[in-house]
């Protein structure tokens, strides 16, 4: 088709607000307007988020606006930008995108008009060039977009609307869905769009949807509210010039992690042991609401609550209540086709009932649910970390949904394939894993708590073993100096950093000693004192002994007092956060009231490996 019509928008188109209509001789009374039912929340690390569908709805006040019958409906062109990003619509075929241009809200439970696509039903390479389609207008504009397909008006005034037409000629039917293509970096373009204005006091809609958007070039901290342009041109009689409206705003869609450490390890005790309850978590919180979504609905109906077909999934008001037990991929994908209608999927609007021209098959397709990557860069030698392959969600209250660990490629993208068991062990090198979202409940902020079981034979070497762990991330993912590449499928995101956290420390088996005299008993020549030994380690004591007990004076008339106790004398088996006591029997015969003592003591336990010593000064007898 001609250049002309497949243009970028002029920079001062981009920066205004106005939403006009420049009407012609026979266009008067047509009033139209343009909104965005509901914009999007996109997430900020995401590089294909899909923006809130665009609606142009045209209002006829007089008889006289809507074409002719049996003429050709008049072509116009509808330009789409969004301003400040890149537009990522899926690639679908050679100069097509996935974005999709669709009339009158075609395949709504309330209304009886099929989907019917540009090129489904009759050639779609015309005098314009390939991929436009032509309308004849039939007895009622009413008519114009039901989804005919196989028949067209006969091009005279009052002509059948139900003549038969040979498929492959041009203006075969009355399609009601056309296709976008890229119209520069930043917009996209459905060019020669049939446009029948309604009959007077009805209402044509222009539905524009499947437009995804790189949400990193914008700030989530201040909560940018995302704005496309809307200009319609071409030869239709009416004339629309220019639409700016919100679309989206952008939030982080990945919550902190938070790691709860288990430190109650002991480097010479094997884990598990029977004894210890591991009590490490790795949670990983929702930014908001919907942020985490599966692939398709078919997730979502093959684990919802219900009875697990899309028209009760369609119908039910539990449609996103979790039953609780299953993590059901589905089989295949089904059609999220009901135009004004939200899925809370990774996909968009899509149809497998849809053939194969201009890849029109691949449009509003995700490629996976949404992907979690926990990186585990670091483990001790001789530890082992292993995690559960299936988390349930939770919003605080009750399991609201389910995640399952996959396999994948590079950059954490590839088909949704479940590690077999029910647990995965990290390895020594450390590793990434990666859980896909099966089912969600978009109404909560949920979080996934994840139970890592730490594994390790004794002894581990004499200092502290570790495992770590950095926060979570979605995938694919691309580190900030690496571009995105379409290959990578859909979606795909931006790589969060932060500093890695400690899953666990495991410190070597030790008995920490330390000793006070705690008592003075007895008549002066047998005067006991009591050395309190205590321990502050993680082991027993075993076998703890007061090993010397030297007094020396330091104030007072001479005399020498004498140690009647012999050394090493026991204080027995002492538990961690435990103390034992040695006494020790002294002569203090000859010895003034006004004596002053130094008294250095040493005690050891667990055959040596154990030891300790204090000094106490000025002490009476």
């Amino acid at each position: 088709m001609s250049a002309a019509f497949i243009r970028p928008l002029l920079p001062a188109l981009l920066a205004a607000a106005l939403f006009s209509i420049v009407p012609s001789a026979n266009a008067q009374g047509l009033y139209c307007d343009s909104l965005t039912a509901a914009p999007n929340i996109v997430r900020a690390e995401g590089r294909a988020e899909y923006v809130g569908d665009i609606t142009i709805r045209c209002r006829a006040v007089t008889d006289g606006v809507s074409t002719t019958p049996g003429t050709n409906v008049p072509q116009l062109n509808v330009h789409v930008s969004i301003p400040g990003t890149t537009i990522t619509s899926r690639t679908i075929a050679s100069g097509y995108n996935e974005a999709l241009l669709m009339i009158d809200e075609p395949g709504q439970p309330l209304r009886s008009a099929p989907l019917l696509y540009c090129g489904q039903s009759g050639n779609d390479t015309g005098p314009s060039g390939d991929g436009i389609c032509a309308t004849i207008a039939p007895s009622s504009p009413s008519k114009t977009y039901d989804g005919t397909g196989g028949t067209n008006t006969a091009q005279y005034a009052g002509g059948n609307d139900n003549a038969s037409c040979v498929s492959t000629t041009y203006g075969c039917g009355r399609p009601n869905i056309f296709q976008g293509r890229p119209d520069g970096p930043n917009g996209v373009v459905f060019p020669f769009v049939p446009f029948d204005p309604p009959a007077a006091g009805q209402v044509r809609t222009i539905r524009i949807t499947n437009i995804r958007i790189d949400a990193t070039k914008f700030n989530p901290s201040t909560f940018p509210q995302i704005q496309a342009v809307v200009l319609v041109d071409g030869p239709a009689s009416v004339t629309l010039a220019l639409d700016t409206t919100v679309v989206a705003t952008v939030l982080k869609g990945m919550g902190a992690t938070s790691i709860t450490p288990d430190n109650g390890f002991l480097a010479c005790v094997s884990e598990p042991n029977g004894t210890h309850v591991q009590s490490a978590t790795i949670t990983v919180n929702e930014g908001f609401r919907s942020a985490w979504r599966p692939k398709n609905v078919v997730q979502s109906v093959a684990n919802y609550s219900g009875t697990q077909n899309l028209s009760s999934w369609l119908a039910s008001v539990s449609q996103f209540t979790y039953n609780g037990t299953t993590s059901s991929y589905g089989s295949g994908d089904l059609s999220q086709n009901i135009s004004d209608y939200r899925y809370f999927s990774e996909s968009g609007f899509m149809s497998t009932a849809f053939g194969t021209e201009h890849g029109i098959n691949n449009a509003g397709k995700a490629d996976f649910g949404t992907r979690i990557a926990i990186p585990i860069p670091f483990l001790w030698p001789g530890v082992s970390v292993s995690l559960p392959t299936l988390v349930k969600l939770s919003d605080g209250i009750s399991n609201t949904g389910v995640m399952v660990m996959t396999a994948y490629q590079s950059t954490g993208n590839g088909a949704y394939t479940p590690v077999n068991g029910a647990t995965f062990t990290v390895p020594s090198n450390g590793a990434t894993v990666i859980y896909e979202v099966l089912f969600t409940n978009p109404g909560s902020i949920e979080h996934a708590t994840i139970v890592p079981t730490i594994t390790y034979t004794a002894p581990v070497p004499d200092t502290f073993a570790v495992a770590t762990v950095s926060p979570a991330t979605f995938a694919p993912r691309w580190p900030f100096y690496t571009p995105a590449t379409e290959a990578d499928g859909i979606p795909r995101f931006n790589e969060t950093s932060g500093n890695a956290q400690s899953l666990s420390a495991i410190p070597a088996c030790r008995a920490t000693l330390s000793g006070v005299v705690t008592s003075k008993t007895g008549p002066q020549n047998a005067r006991v004192w009591g050395v309190e030994i205590s321990n502050s380690g993680n082991i027993p004591a075993t076998g703890t002994t007061l090993d010397s007990f030297v007094l020396t004076q330091t104030f007072g008339p001479a005399c020498s007092p004498v140690v009647s106790t012999s050394l090493p004398a026991g204080a027995g088996t002492i538990a961690p956060g435990s103390s034992g006591i040695a006494n020790v029997t002294i002569n203090f015969s000859g010895c003034n009231t006004t004596a002053r003592f130094r008294l250095a003591a040493a005690f050891s336990a667990n055959s040596g490996a154990a030891t300790g010593q204090f000094v106490l000064t000025n002490q009476f007898r």
